[in-house]
């Protein structure tokens, strides 16, 4: 964060650096000065991110003014990259001029929704996201998490929570998540906190938590989830590992942001726009998780195997290539 700072500073001196980050928080920050020494300093052949805010957002900026290859890996179905009801409906997430040189993307669906919103074909490499494969592979392996094991043995609903980081958003979502709890003492319900979140800050001062509630921290996520009924979150890539593996799965969109949730607009969760809704949600998902309103074509969650060791062999060709070995 300090170089984040000092590389604001220096755009726009001390006093408009201390409002805008007033104003916008991390937001405000794209060191790219700082970026561009790096990559010198490295002598690098290629950038790789996997999002594009802050720092490496800088990356790729820097990376284009220095002319050095640039691919992002990307894990939300490309929706980072281009808004998903098309560039004449709704503007494209990432301008133009920040686009990286390659997209590394889940599989042949998600390339063709970018290439049809106007991304190059050739600079779309549908080769698979690491972390979902393990993902794939884990849950099928693990066995269901030690803490919601007397539940799961009980054979009662299960609701966990993959929480936000977010605290104000957090707290609202807590709240109402208890009261569900004590309407539901049958259902066991569980709170994964984000690894960012203590569970004394997350208790904060409330006095009573129902006896069928649970708030774990460190247990491994995918055997809560695969111990889960529904699971809910808020923006999270645990929404994924339920897709990946038909764990029913709510989306709390309270921003109602215009571009949608990907898993929800292609039919891998039900969206929930006000915390009033969650419990009748809930209610209809632990009765029946309502497989008929999936759409056709579940292939959009399809993820190619050894993803890991493919993007990795490609990696080598572009760096090795003389188009991808560019000299500063």
């Amino acid at each position: 964060m300090g170089i984040s700072m000092c590389d604001l500073i220096a755009d726009e001196g001390r006093e408009a650096a201390y409002s805008r980050y007033e104003r916008e928080g991390r937001s405000a920050f794209c060191p790219v000065h700082f970026m561009r020494h790096v990559l010198k300093q490295e002598e690098v052949d290629v950038v790789v991110t996997t999002v594009h805010v802050r720092m490496e957002r800088a990356a790729i900026l820097a990376a284009r003014d220095l002319g050095v290859t640039s691919a992002r890996i990307d894990d939300l179905l490309g929706y980072s990259m281009l808004g998903p009801y098309g560039g004449s409906v709704l503007p494209r997430l990432l301008p133009e001029q920040e686009w990286p040189d390659h997209v590394v993307v889940l599989n042949d669906e998600v390339r063709a929704r970018i290439v049809t919103e106007g991304f190059p074909g050739e600079r779309v490499h549908p080769l698979g996201q690491p972390v979902f494969a393990d993902w794939q592979n884990a849950f099928n392996a693990r066995t269901v998490s030690p803490a919601l094991q007397h539940w799961y043995t009980a054979k009662r609903p299960i609701v966990v929570y993959a929480a936000t980081s977010i605290p104000g958003i957090f707290n609202a979502q807590f709240d109402k998540l208890l009261r569900i709890a004590e309407a539901h003492p049958d259902w066991g319900v569980c709170i994964k906190l984000h690894p960012s979140m203590s569970e004394q800050a997350a208790v904060g001062g409330r006095v009573h938590i129902p006896e069928n509630v649970r708030i774990v921290s460190n247990e491994d996520i995918v055997g809560v989830v695969k111990g889960a009924d529904v699971v809910i979150i808020d923006n999270s890539t645990v929404g994924f590992l339920c897709a990946f593996n038909d764990v029913p799965l709510i989306v709390l969109d309270q921003v109602r942001s215009p571009y949608g949730n990907p898993l929800v607009t292609n039919g891998a969760a039900v969206g929930v726009n006000d915390l009033d809704e969650l419990e009748p949600a809930l209610i209809k998902l632990i009765d029946s998780w309502p497989a008929s309103d999936r759409q056709d074509g579940q292939s959009i969650f399809e993820n190619p195997p050894n993803a890991s060791e493919r993007i990795a062999n490609w990696l080598s060709r572009i760096a090795a290539n003389s188009e991808g070995h560019r000299p500063i």
